[in-house]
């Protein structure tokens, strides 16, 4: 073996050695500064705990006097446990608010938001409820089987009287869960389990990955909802569900229900309206956009509705029923699902109204 054939067997091992030496020191420092063997099992990547962000949104009534210029601040925060508005000890909640976007309402101020307004309202006559969110973007009834499963038995002492699922909206009526909202791992590929086993974990991978996209992230995020001002037609089809789009709501909301029981809360489910669209004479018109075209939400919403309130009739269960009762006006969503503050109110008022009616607080 010559020289140069020597230098570069040499130089490449050391190479070889650097960077086993690199590596197994990064799987270290992965190890130590993430959860992997931490006590506290809960999936803060997906639940967002300790979140603390600042978003720019744009008023809606802005928009419709055509003053594009009018923005204001939003600060979303949530605790440890990923919840957003606690104030009790978790053994000590009085309500937990279970949805999806609708539910978390990320570009509005806690105080704007229906969960706390629905709060407001109790505190208004002198109730000491802490109604708290667990919303998380994008959920649907499986997602909220998830959380059931493996958020809220996992956070010691839990407790809360009464959950309220928000659903409706976000529903695929299939029996398998969208795995970008859902969380259901079994669905997951190889790929992806790593993925969100490094995720779950928050080391430093992820830690890197997030400081490096960030600005990407945020400079997304700070757009706030598009405001959407929408026309309305005609539908072009009529949705119309299968025997097997009922039976996969109608087992979701069944094992909801059993699950609920088992953590010693009453469950309350609430139906959904959204501006997607609207009657006019009598004659039901969808919204006419680019976004929106050709999806007849009404029959959409419609079948979820009463799914929801014949499930609630068979099994005893407390319903409020948004979607026949509440008329929602141009200024109470951003972009037709996702209400402002005063849509948020108009939910937040009803809800209020119904429970003290029917519950002793």
């Amino acid at each position: 073996m010559n020289k140069i054939t020597k230098l570069i067997f040499y130089n490449t091992l050391v190479f070889l050695i650097l960077i086993i030496v690199i590596f197994f020191l990064t799987l270290l420092i992965e190890v130590i500064s993430g959860r992997y063997i931490s006590k506290n099992k809960l999936d803060c990547s997906y639940l967002q705990c300790n979140a603390n962000y600042k978003y720019i949104n744009r008023s809606r009534d802005a928009i419709l006097r055509n003053e594009y210029e009018v923005y204001y601040d939003v600060i979303y925060q949530k605790d440890e446990y990923g919840f957003r508005g606690r104030k009790k000890d978790v053994s000590q909640i009085n309500i937990l608010t279970v949805g999806g976007s609708t539910t978390d309402e990320k570009f509005l101020n806690l105080e704007d938001t229906w969960s706390h307004q629905l709060e407001l309202n109790f505190r208004s006559i002198g109730k000491d409820i802490d109604v708290v969110n667990a919303g998380i973007d994008g959920q649907s009834s499986h997602g909220h089987i998830w959380n059931l499963k493996n958020w809220f038995p996992k956070i010691d002492n839990f407790n809360s009287k009464y959950i309220i699922f928000y659903m409706g909206i976000n529903e695929n009526l299939k029996d398998e869960a969208n795995t970008k909202f859902d969380l259901y791992n079994d669905n997951l590929t190889f790929k992806e389990k790593i993925k969100y086993y490094i995720q779950r974990n928050n080391g430093l991978l992820y830690k890197s990955y997030n400081i490096i996209v960030k600005k990407y992230y945020n400079l997304y995020m700070n757009q706030g909802y598009h405001i959407l001002l929408p026309k309305y037609s005609k539908p072009k089809y009529k949705f119309i569900p299968t025997k097997q789009n009922q039976e996969n709501l109608k087992n979701n909301l069944l094992t909801i229900k059993k699950l609920t029981k088992e953590l010693k809360a009453i469950p309350i489910f609430v139906t959904q309206r959204t501006q997607y669209w609207k009657k006019i004479d009598n004659e039901i018109l969808l919204a006419n956009n680019s976004i929106y075209n050709n999806r007849d939400y009404y029959n959409f919403e419609k079948f979820i509705s009463e799914t929801i309130i014949e499930f609630c009739e068979k099994n005893n269960i407390f319903c409020i029923d948004i979607f026949k009762n509440i008329n929602f006006e141009i200024h109470d969503h951003f972009e037709l699902a996702h209400t402002t503050a005063s849509g948020s109110k108009k939910i937040a008022d009803y809800i209020f109204k119904k429970l003290y009616k029917n519950y002793k607080f």
